[in-house]
């Protein structure tokens, strides 16, 4: 049997299981064709990494179909090409998203035919070619992405992969941050890396009536799905729908080399009675919270400790261990913030409120900066 048998085989079973899921966005049926429509396997390199462990297609091809047509994220990059995925060392910088997560940021997009889409973060370039094949020959898409090297290989990959009769996304390198003005206004925003805050430049680049769909707020927890609607005065307004975990925008990442070590000096050292697994562990509506109210906070769960870093300044830190003495946790921080008495106030804050849920929740974005409220805009939380 050719590869294309089987591919087709397996991509039938992928998208009959995950419309079984409900995430499958609608019409079902232009979906279920666009996916047919663009071949999930051409956006796949020759070897790569799984949760399961390296995929090569000329070692182990039936691993790798396998890998390609299974539920679960290729990482396709690390340590932004420094490392060789394959090894499983370093940090994913790049990957091919598990298609649940992909189809499921997708439906909040609300795409249609003839809208103009601007993707940020093109990564293998699949998204993408979804997204041309829905918004059809009348619609247009441009996608941003940082990393030359990946845009490259998406431009072959699209290539590869799309019809004939498709319209090619037009790709461009240079910071998501900043979108592609030549372009706008746009109908849709969709990001496929996470932001702290929604720039400036998505929000003007947005037609009134337009939406901003984007990981959101990952630093400290898993995150979250904005949703937000630009109104003609230029306001974005918007939601919560669910949770999502994705790579930052690069332009949005937190600073690395923090030396954070339980012995330095210069530590102020503290005991708490709160359980740091409370906090490290609370709910995706609780992390929303503190990522407002103890902004810039990035969160490490080992073993033995939580360790709070704060993403723009390296020399700020707090680590607070898991194991209990006397009823207490001994807590060490240092730098100019004490991190985990901001992030801790942040969690109680959440609970003062009622312990509101993630859909509760809304947001305010304006070129002076975003505003969390809790049901409505004017009950602003920060």
């Amino acid at each position: 049997m050719t590869p294309a048998g089987p591919a087709d085989e397996r991509l039938t079973a992928l998208i009959s299981e995950l419309a079984t899921k409900g995430y499958l966005p609608g019409p079902a049926d232009d979906w279920t064709r666009a996916l047919h429509a663009v071949p999930r396997h051409t956006f796949v390199p020759a070897r790569a990494w799984t949760p399961s462990g390296p995929i090569d297609r000329d070692a182990h091809p039936d691993r790798w179909w396998d890998a390609v047509y299974a539920d679960a994220p290729i990482t396709t990059q690390t340590d932004d090409g420094t490392t060789d995925p394959i090894t499983g060392q370093g940090v994913a910088t790049s990957s091919l998203s598990a298609l649940s997560g992909v189809l499921f940021n997708m439906g909040f997009l609300d795409l249609d035919d003839g809208h103009r889409v601007l993707e940020i973060g093109t990564g293998t370039g699949y998204t993408a070619a979804l997204t041309a094949r829905i918004v059809g020959k009348a619609g247009s898409v441009v996608s941003v992405e940082v990393d030359a090297e990946l845009a490259s290989a998406a431009e072959k990959n699209l290539t590869a992969a799309l019809p004939a009769d498709s319209r090619t996304p037009a790709l461009i390198v240079g910071d998501g941050a900043d979108g592609y003005a030549a372009d706008a206004p746009y109908d849709r925003v969709h990001a496929t890396c996470s932001v702290q805050t929604i720039p400036p430049a998505w929000l003007a680049q947005t037609r009134p009536g337009g939406r901003i769909v984007t990981p959101y707020g990952r630093w400290f927890g898993y995150g979250s799905v904005a949703q937000v609607d630009v109104l003609p005065d230029g306001t974005g307004i918007g939601r919560f729908p669910g949770t999502s975990g994705y790579m930052p925008l690069r332009s949005q990442r937190p600073v690395d080399g923090h030396p954070a070590d339980w012995d330095a000096p210069g530590a102020r050292i503290s005991r708490t009675g709160v359980n740091p697994r409370t906090v490290a562990y609370a709910p995706a509506a609780a992390d929303l919270v503190i990522t407002h109210l103890a902004p810039g906070v990035a969160a490490r769960r080992a073993d033995d400790a939580l360790w709070l870093l704060d993403g723009r300044d390296p020399d700020c830190w707090a680590i607070v261990v898991l194991a209990e003495h006397e009823d207490l946790f001994e807590v060490r921080q240092h730098g100019r913030r004490d991190l985990w008495d901001e992030t801790v106030a942040a969690y109680f804050r959440w609970q003062a409120l009622g312990r509101p849920t993630l859909d509760r929740f809304g947001l305010t974005v304006t070129d002076a900066g975003e505003r969390l409220w809790l049901d409505r805009p004017d009950d602003v939380i920060f």
